[in-house]
């Protein structure tokens, strides 16, 4: 028998899942905690944080997966393992992949700042005052939860740091780094969360320095490499199963109801709401936003409208007209 392992990073603790991997039946679930939770106030030494702040631990993601790993994967031939992560949630790190946190642990900088930091709001007001071809996908303008504010509050705040910095990294991608030890980008995250294109790539000239701190993606449904020996040894895993991009938390909804196929719409509702559509074509006449080919299935355009459930629903409505008149996706 042969299992899959999936891995849903949440805000506040992980969770896991074990499934036969030939019929997907639920097998098995656990939940780990973060050690650390959501740091608002001070950072673990006692540092005080100013307001509007949302800072986490790389290291309670390493020990959250491993303590997930051993319960669910111990002795069991594991295939795959798949990530589902909150997003947008980047961190600083080494060439190496090491938390710029180890090392800097009373910088707060230093930390992965969470979706829901909001203190880099100033800094997307600025990029969204410049402007930007970029823009045109998401509605002409980014919000502070995204990663290139929050990467131009660190340059301009901690510009030491920053200097110091040689990967800005979402925390999604950072931890399958660390199961694989291969940096792999998710087509996923870089386009929703740093406005990455096929065409243009990532924004240039936007947050100095940035562009060599990032790296381009691969689409999701890719594998970024094997679980390393390292982890199959601590965790009890047998078999070498490969690790798959990671995904934005609320995207991993389409696969989970089984709208995969161009022309589907779905709705993930929570404090926020994801509004998903996928197309093998994107039409001129669609009006939402945040679009990108192989961010959610290989091969397919993917749309979001994202916002407050109750803002959202409007658009929504009227993008679910334009699937089924074909607007959106063109057979």
């Amino acid at each position: 028998m042969s299992f899959l392992i999936g891995l849903d990073y949440g805000s506040e603790s992980a969770r896991g899942v074990l499934l036969d991997a030939w019929t997907g039946e639920l097998l098995g679930e656990a939940t780990h905690p973060y050690r650390h939770g959501i740091m608002t106030a001070s950072l673990p030494g006692g540092e005080p944080l100013p307001s509007n702040w949302a800072l986490q631990d790389a290291s309670d993601y390493v020990e959250a997966a491993e303590a997930l790993l051993a319960a669910l994967g111990r002795g069991r031939a594991v295939k795959g393992i798949g990530v589902g992560f909150t997003a947008s949630s980047p961190m600083p790190a080494t060439e190496s992949g090491t938390p710029l946190s180890s090392e800097h642990p009373q910088e707060p900088h230093a930390y992965v700042k969470l979706w829901k930091h909001h203190a880099a709001q100033p800094w997307a007001d600025r990029i969204n005052a410049r402007g930007g071809p970029y823009l045109a996908n998401f509605g002409g303008k980014v919000s502070g939860e995204w990663l290139l504010p929050k990467a131009a509050q660190m340059a301009e705040e901690a510009p030491g740091l920053w200097s110091r910095t040689s990967r800005f990294i979402e925390s999604g991608d950072w931890i399958v780094w660390r199961l694989t030890g291969c940096e792999t980008r998710s087509a996923d995250f870089a386009a929703y969360k740093a406005q990455y294109s096929i065409k243009d790539g990532y924004p240039k000239d936007v947050v100095p320095g940035l562009i060599d701190k990032l790296t381009p993606p691969v689409d999701v449904g890719s594998p970024a490499g094997k679980l390393q020996e390292s982890w199959r040894q601590r965790c009890g895993i047998l078999g070498e199963p490969v690790v798959a991009v990671a995904v934005i938390d609320s995207h991993v909804m389409m696969p989970a109801v089984g709208a995969t196929e161009p022309g589907t719409f779905v709705g993930a509702l929570g404090t926020s709401a994801a509004y998903l559509s996928l197309a093998r074509r994107l039409a001129a006449s669609t009006s939402g936003r945040n679009r990108r080919r192989g961010a959610r299935r290989r091969g397919s355009w993917s749309l979001v409208l994202r916002g407050r459930t109750t803002c959202v629903w409007r658009r929504a409505r009227l993008v679910c007209a334009r699937v089924r008149r074909g607007a959106i996706c063109r057979r």
